[in-house]
Parts: C-alpha cells; structure tokens; sequence
C-alpha cells in the first residue's frame, strides 16, 4: 500500500522576495501559529497537499507543470514532505 500525503492545516502563501511565507487561516491559526517559508516549488506541493496524495501522484502533477524527470520530481516531494514535518500527515486512505 502506498501511503498518502496531506496537510494537517489551512495555509495561504504569499511571495515575499524569493520566497513564500505561509501561515495558517481560519480556525487552523490558533492550532498552527507558526509560519513558512518555501521556495515557489514548495509551495505548489504544499498546495497540491490540500488533497490527500501519493509522491508519485505529486510528481505526475508537479511533471506536467516543470520541465523535471519524474523520478527527480518524486526526489523533490519526498524531501518536501519531510522538510514540512508536522504538517504533513499520512492519511488513512492509501492507495493498493
């Protein structure tokens, strides 16, 4: 089974120089009141992390916006997830 991938909270991003900073909104602000920044390739995954979602899913969708291998892309997601830490939750929906 693999597993999937999603975001434990509400983050909105905004760029700010060469990066993006996120914090949470709504009622996720007082559970997360941290806040992130990533780079515009971070982003899109955390963004594409509002759903739950394989690694390989991620590289296929991030392969159809960047100019990047699949293979590297998966690279990408999985040190992205990491990078993220608590954020990230593996979800009980999992794919066969």
């Amino acid at each position: 089974m693999t597993p999937r991938y999603k975001l434990r909270y509400d983050i909105r991003f905004q760029p700010l120089g060469e990066e993006y900073v996120g914090v949470a909104v709504g009622a996720d602000a007082t559970r997360f009141q941290g806040m992130l920044r990533l780079n515009e390739t971070g982003v899109r995954i955390a963004q594409l992390l509002a759903e739950p979602r394989t690694v390989i899913e991620l590289a296929e969708m991030l392969a159809e916006e960047y100019d990047e291998q699949q293979s590297v892309l998966c690279n990408i997601v999985n040190d992205t997830i990491a990078s993220l830490g608590g954020i990230v939750e593996e979800t009980q929906d999992t794919e066969a």
